[in-house]
């Protein structure tokens, strides 16, 4: 038989450690809970910025990105000053120019059309 003292201080001891255990699940828990909603942040962060991406892209009136855009009026540019007088008639609003776009089961095809024939494709497949 365990003299009572002993019996005490492992009963003490027990205590203690169910204690501490209790405390460490708490913490384990509280920690997965911050670390859920970082992930959350960190995600609608990343919504956010695609976000303003796609409207900054739609914003130019098509569904073309900053790069496509800027290829584009390189091409008008070179187009008018190679092909056309920089000041002959292009129409009222500028109709000299048509976009289209072609979607395909693999893509979209997107091409600047000049109205003397020339074709320009800015998004390929």
């Amino acid at each position: 038989m365990i003299p009572t003292s002993t019996e005490s201080l492992l009963n003490e001891l027990k205590e203690t450690y169910e204690r501490q255990e209790y405390i460490i699940n708490d913490l384990r828990e509280e920690n997965k809970k911050l670390k859920d909603e970082a992930y959350k942040d960190n995600e609608l962060i990343k919504m956010k910025t695609k976000y303003e991406k796609m409207k900054e892209d739609y914003y130019r009136g098509f569904p073309i990105s900053q790069a496509e855009d800027n290829a584009i009026e390189n091409w008008i540019n070179e187009h008018i000053n190679t092909k056309h007088n920089r000041n002959s008639y292009a129409g009222v609003i500028g109709g000299r120019f048509t976009y289209e776009f072609t979607p395909t089961s693999i893509g979209t095809i997107g091409t600047v059309k000049c109205s003397c024939g020339e074709s320009f494709i800015f998004q390929n497949i």
